[in-house]
């Protein structure tokens, strides 16, 4: 495995490569893949955040708002027929938002689209439930703090923010495991594809795009600097190998599945904020 101890090389996702992802968002590996979203007939879906969302709202009025904080083109919105309130989607891609309207149009949710940066957003009014499924992944750490800080102001004092987080951990793993059944040059060649910075916690992809991963021990602190606390330890979502397979991270059914971490968090009080 490549590890890089300093920044290194910079480059992350503008928006016009969200356009074309807009459109094109098979060509992602993501928690609303179809493997992801169904049941497996156990009453159960590996995104564990649909339900829990749906629970969560279930009491919410046409007076709450919600915000989908880097909402893509609407992937969520499918799941949320029959909330009652406002859902704001943020993003940074005018193609993403478009779509986004539009699955709200079919299923009859309320949506205003946002066209702004996470980090950047000050809403009117305080939203009764944030989410961010896989998007807080900026170049750099401190970048990670602004977009959970922005999240922290645009939440009410009773908010929930509710959230998928990519898992560096799994970078880790998922090296590992080709480590082990690879030669010294075949795995010097398949972990070129990949270069980490263990000090930020960041990822290279093949592309040299480099974007910041989470481990719970970053999440914890990471929400604490920004004025938000756990309101349960991480907890891992698990893709299948099948479908872990066909974005190229390996397929090993005798292994621990890859995984992200699925967060739910809240305010601290302004007392907590204050001793830290």
């Amino acid at each position: 495995m490549s590890s890089l101890d300093g920044v290194g090389r910079k480059s992350e996702i503008g928006s016009r490569e969200w356009d074309f992802f807009a459109g094109n968002y098979q060509l992602i590996f993501s928690p609303f893949a179809q493997e992801m979203t169904v049941d497996d007939g156990t009453g159960v879906r590996r995104n564990i955040l649909i339900d829990f969302l749906r629970s969560l709202l279930a009491g919410h009025d046409a007076q709450s708002c919600l915000a989908d904080f880097g909402c893509g083109p609407g992937n969520l919105i499918p799941f949320l027929s029959g909330y009652k309130g406002v859902v704001f989607g943020v993003d940074l891609s005018h193609q993403a938002l478009n779509i986004a309207a539009q699955k709200a149009q079919d299923v009859g949710v309320r949506f205003l689209a946002v066209h702004n940066k996470m980090e950047e957003y000050s809403a009117q009014k305080p939203f009764d439930v944030i989410v961010s499924v896989n998007s807080v992944l900026p170049h750099d750490r401190s970048s990670v703090r602004e977009i959970f800080q922005s999240i922290s102001r645009n939440l009410k004092p009773d908010g929930v923010f509710v959230s998928i987080l990519p898992s560096y951990d799994t970078m880790i793993a998922m090296l590992s495991y080709h480590e082990e059944i690879m030669t010294p040059e075949a795995f010097r060649d398949f972990s070129e594809r990949w270069e980490l910075c263990n000090h930020e916690l960041a990822v290279f992809d093949e592309n040299h795009i480099r974007q910041c991963y989470h481990t719970p021990d970053s999440i914890r602190h990471d929400l604490s600097c920004s004025g938000l606390e756990l309101s349960q330890d991480p907890q891992k979502i698990y893709y299948p190998w099948s479908l872990s397979e066909k974005f190229g991270y390996g397929f090993f059914p005798e292994k621990e599945e890859i995984w992200d971490w699925f967060v739910v968090a809240k305010p601290a009080c302004v007392r907590d904020i204050a001793l830290e």
